[in-house]
C-alpha cells in the first residue's frame, strides 16, 4: 500500500504504455490518499519508444496548502 509523506497535497500526472487499467487502478489508489489526479494518458510514441509496452510513467509536483 501507498503511504503519503507530506502534509502537502499533491497532483500526479499518469500516463502509461498500454496497460490502462493497471493505470486506471494506480489512479484510483491514489485518490483514496486524497491525491489528485487530473489525467490518465497514453504515453506518447516518443517516450514509450524509450520506456517501451506495459510502463507507467508519473509526475507530480506539491500544491501549496
Amino acid at each position: 500500500r501507498f503511504k503519503k509523506r507530506s502534509q502537502n497535497k499533491l497532483r500526479v500526472f499518469i500516463s502509461h504504455g498500454g496497460i490502462a487499467n493497471q493505470a486506471q487502478k494506480l489512479k484510483e489508489d491514489l485518490e483514496e490518499l486524497e491525491i489528485e489526479v487530473p489525467m490518465v494518458t497514453m504515453a506518447s510514441l516518443v517516450v514509450a519508444g524509450h520506456t517501451g509496452p506495459g510502463s507507467i510513467i508519473c509526475g507530480w509536483h506539491e500544491l501549496e496548502n
